[in-house]
């Protein structure tokens, strides 16, 4: 995981399938044109290293999306 750094913009994303991994979502997003996020926060579901809980918190510099 990323550490965010201070002034840039975060995003919370909602919807996300549970299956997919925090690598998952990533690669998905660099598919679909979104630029390199410089953080990225995926929660996942206690005990569990293979669900996430829907939803993601993306981070990019200042202006940058």
């Amino acid at each position: 995981m990323q550490q965010p750094n201070q002034g840039n913009e975060i995003y919370l994303m909602r919807g996300i399938p549970p299956k997919l991994t925090e690598i998952e979502v990533v690669s998905l997003l660099f598919q679909i044109g979104v630029p390199v996020p410089v953080f990225w926060y995926v929660p996942s579901i206690r005990n569990s290293h293979q669900e996430n809980r829907g939803y993601a918190f993306i981070g990019f510099d200042a202006g940058g999306w």
